[in-house]
């Protein structure tokens, strides 16, 4: 780890961090919500030293999904557009993005300043956002992949919030390339 666990946690104590569900709900395998691994991503987050705020849609369920597709639309309008958050950060990704994505009001989230970030389906929130607005967000973890989350996780994440990511290293697998290309290359992300 480039940057010690303490110098981390600086970086990020006292971020407010505002968690929507958009998509999936967090379930067990008997599909109820899995309110334990839900509470142990709001501890990891903690242990990190940020705030965590959970949306009401964290705490629903309609089928496989955190509520409605109105509710998820609403909660994640209200998240991404609060003054007093620092980051909002999806809860957990699946699939629910795209159905919540024409509920959207565009105008208000290109006039928003919060930062953002999940990856998985969220990956078509952030390219509808940076086509209909011209914003960029993050591609990064959800606040479950904060559970058990490895070092390398925490401290590229730390880029959110100005830390130094270090050097990105390209690896290729030598049996999908049949032979690994030498040199140095460079490029847009």
């Amino acid at each position: 780890m480039s940057e010690d666990k303490k110098t981390l946690i600086a970086r990020f104590a006292g971020r407010r961090v505002v968690i929507p569900a958009p998509s999936y709900q967090v379930l067990t395998k008997e599909g109820r919500i899995n309110h334990d691994r839900r509470e142990a991503a709001v501890a990891a987050i903690e242990a990190l030293g940020m705030i965590p705020t959970l949306t009401g849609g964290c705490f629903e369920q309609a089928g496989r999904f955190a509520g409605t597709d109105e509710r998820r639309a609403e909660d994640f309008m209200t998240a991404l557009t609060q003054t007093d958050a620092d980051l909002v950060m999806a809860l957990r990704g699946g699939y629910g993005m795209t159905r919540i994505l024409p509920f959207l009001d565009w105008e208000a989230l290109g006039r928003a300043a919060t930062p953002m970030v999940g990856f998985s389906d969220f990956t078509a929130f952030n390219l509808a956002l940076l086509a209909r607005t011209g914003r960029p967000s993050w591609q990064g973890p959800m606040a479950t992949s904060f559970i058990d989350a490895p070092d390398f996780t925490v401290e590229r994440f730390s880029v959110v919030f100005g830390g130094d990511p270090g050097p990105l290293v390209w690896r290729t697998a030598p049996e999908l390339l049949g032979a690994v290309p030498e040199g140095d290359f460079s490029g847009t992300l």
